[in-house]
């Protein structure tokens, strides 16, 4: 969550995507409609570093992975949100950008007005000393 600039937040997709800079064939950007708003979109690639410490071995490496960022403005107040979801799986790129939508598309800003019934078995598992 970081403070957004003042303004109608269905224009913020709008100056995010103005102020991403581009980057050559491997960028896509855009902007969809989500259940919880409009968003802002970028796909990219990149090589990032891995630090050996993280795999307990001494050199450093690096992994290319494909990530997708969903930025979205908080509606009624001053803040955004943004969702990044990354894999190294570079041939997936189809099935990676769909989950990636699935996981997206699930973001609510306000509280569901049922209970649904795993999250009541959830609550009832969690309160029972037999977990």
């Amino acid at each position: 969550m970081a403070d957004r600039p003042p303004g109608d937040p269905n224009l913020f997709a709008r100056s995010v995507l103005d102020a991403h800079p581009d980057g050559g064939t491997s960028l896509q950007k855009g902007i969809i409609e989500l259940p919880a708003g409009i968003a802002a979109v970028v796909v990219s690639d990149a090589v990032v570093p891995v630090p050996g410490a993280f795999f307990g071995v001494p050199t450093d490496g690096a992994a290319e992975v494909l990530s997708v960022s969903f930025q979205m403005a908080f509606p009624r107040t001053p803040q955004a949100v943004a969702v990044i979801l990354s894999t190294e799986e570079l041939g997936a790129q189809e099935e990676f950008l769909e989950l990636a939508t699935v996981v997206a598309g699930g973001i609510s800003f306000s509280a569901p007005q049922h209970p649904s019934t795993l999250a009541v078995e959830n609550t009832a598992a969690a309160a029972s000393p037999f977990g």
